[in-house]
């Protein structure tokens, strides 16, 4: 979609950016930065208070038209003025809230590259710091475990033994909220990974 074509065609949907907070992984490519946040709410509120201030004069001016002023008068015309160039600003405002906010061809963040997902692709630092033993300790346990090859938790996943030991290791012992790092860590959509221990 061009971005001309975008920004005078009233009836388009468009997606706008958003914080980091407020995104999705998959969008964060497209995420606003915390200066950006904050030109955001600038340019807006200059939006906003331009907005009102033309609402306010046009309704003066219909007044003054009503009361039996002609569009001629000094004081009509000189509002007439100050009305279209509160339009220009109005549209220069918009402009700005468009060139730093609107998505028009979004560029999908990928996924970082697999990691921790196996004991080969594991480092063993990691492996002590976040599931609290070696990776020759958990390979251990986990042959120990007896685990079939292919793990299906009840839902249209599929996960091997290896990767599902490893991930629940990280959930048992991290105690954080498993999506908070999910994404980062394994290389993997944090939505598709929970569900090795549910059976949603």
């Amino acid at each position: 979609m061009d971005a001309e074509q975008a920004y005078n065609d009233p009836t388009l949907s468009l997606e706008r950016r958003s914080t980091v907070r407020r995104t999705t992984y998959w969008e964060r490519s497209e995420a606003l930065k915390a200066g950006e946040a904050v030109d955001r709410t600038n340019i807006q509120k200059g939006w906003h208070d331009c907005l009102e201030e033309h609402e306010f004069y046009v309704g003066v001016a219909n007044d003054m038209l009503d009361a039996g002023f002609a569009e001629g008068d000094s004081p009509v015309a000189e509002l007439i003025l100050y009305i279209d160039y509160l339009e220009e600003e109005s549209a220069y405002w918009r402009q700005l809230d468009f060139d730093l906010c609107v998505i028009v061809d979004r560029q999908p963040r990928p996924l970082p590259v697999s990691t921790n997902r196996s004991f080969q692709l594991m480092n063993n630092r990691w492996a002590y710091a976040s599931l609290r033993f070696t990776v020759p300790e958990l390979q251990k346990m986990f042959q120990a475990f007896n685990f079939p090859l292919v793990i299906r938790p009840g839902n249209r996943y599929r996960f091997e033994s290896e990767e599902a030991f490893i991930i629940t290791m990280f959930r048992i012992t991290s105690g954080m909220k498993f999506t908070a790092k999910a994404d980062s860590i394994f290389g993997q959509d944090s939505r598709r990974m929970s569900f090795v221990y549910t059976n949603g």
